[in-house]
């Protein structure tokens, strides 16, 4: 009882900013498509590769053992890649990643996604291709590229709601607080 009239008067300052603030904002095409123009850097979408893979992990203080038995075991799954087994079903049996369950699929990444040393032979494969094996702080990889994709300007129209989305945002919040400020 005794917040009710604290709620009260809020939701009251709520609906009158609505009615008289919020629902008269409106973001013309032309104000959408002069912030794109004027922004067109934002909307790039970098050169994007699709990969799967195969770990075989050892811990970051492995001894030398641990890890040869680790190269090992990778190096006995890139001989049945090469041999022509399917390579999802290798990862479903052999990788030590949770992508395994799709078979290794890790969707696609730009770079800087993944660490250095993956990312530089993912990039550096064609589609269809199978890695050697490579050695990261995560242990044995074995990377096959299933697709690529290049660098884009996105159109107009696949950011034309979320643009106007954030132009209204702004909007509101510099017209709502024009109106409290005069209303003072």
């Amino acid at each position: 009882e005794q917040v009710k009239p604290f709620i009260k008067n809020e939701l009251v300052i709520q609906q009158t900013i609505e009615q008289e603030v919020i629902s008269k904002i409106t973001v013309s095409d032309e104000e959408m498509q002069q912030y794109y123009e004027e922004k067109k850097e934002q909307f790039k979408e970098p050169e994007q590769v699709q990969a799967s893979h195969i770990l075989v992990q050892f811990a970051p203080d492995a001894s030398q053992e641990d890890k040869d038995a680790a190269k090992a075991k990778i190096d006995g799954v890139l001989a049945q890649v090469k041999e022509g087994k399917d390579f999802a079903e290798l990862a479903k049996e052999n990788s030590d990643c949770p992508s395994k369950e799709q078979g290794g699929d890790l969707g696609f990444f730009a770079r800087g996604m993944m660490v250095q040393p993956f990312e530089d032979v993912a990039f550096g494969l064609n589609e269809g291709d199978v890695s050697e094996v490579v050695e990261t702080q995560f242990g044995y990889h074995i990377i096959k590229l299933t697709g690529k994709k290049a660098e884009r300007d996105v159109p107009f129209d696949e950011v034309k709601e979320q643009l106007q989305n954030g132009l209204l945002q702004q909007k509101r919040n510099t017209e709502v607080m024009s109106w409290i400020n005069a209303m003072k």
